[in-house]
């Protein structure tokens, strides 16, 4: 037994529903990111994503990638959901990425789906599951999302010609 000796007067109550969210696709936002270990204690990078709208608004689904498993299905199919996960969300480089922070600030449409829990079989959770192709992302995100699409480069106004830079055919009246 422990002594708690807590005050709980001014806490409030949690209202907020722990139910995993239904199965479906959710566009994401890609806002932590740590190196954990697995339970046979490889290092696995591990993935929060917010959900950016709708009904489930601000919720948190998890994500992990085995990039450092003995595994090499496991190390391949990681390697897969990662680069699709880079590529969808606009990486200016999907083929490297040096730093889990690269992926931070990432949108794009996650597909989740329910997993029931092995350990505990009247536990459900969810799971993040490959993201749609960058086509399906680009024409189902940008429409609703302008603010994350990025705006095309303002035109370069014309200059005038430096002084003496012109052809010398043109300078004399052309001869």
């Amino acid at each position: 037994m422990a002594m708690l000796n807590q005050n709980l007067s001014n806490a409030e109550v949690q209202t907020d529903s722990f139910a995993p969210i239904p199965d479906g696709e959710y566009f994401c936002t890609v806002c932590d990111s740590q190196i954990r270990k697995t339970k046979s204690g490889d290092d696995q990078l591990s993935l929060t994503y917010r959900i950016d709208d709708g009904e489930y608004k601000g919720r948190k689904v998890f994500d992990n990638f085995n990039l450092w498993s003995m595994n090499q299905q496991a190390l391949e199919i990681s390697q897969r959901n990662l680069k699709t996960l880079a590529t969808v969300g606009g990486h200016p480089n999907p083929n490297f990425i040096q730093d889990s922070s690269e992926l931070h600030g990432l949108h794009f449409m996650l597909r989740i789906k329910t997993k029931e829990g092995k350990d505990y079989p009247s536990y459900y959770y969810n799971k993040a599951k490959n993201a749609p192709a960058a086509a399906t992302m680009q024409q189902a995100y940008a429409p609703q999302h302008a603010a994350y699409q990025t705006p095309p480069p303002p035109p370069v106004p014309p200059q005038a010609p430096v002084q003496g830079s012109e052809l010398p055919w043109v300078r004399n009246g052309g001869r």
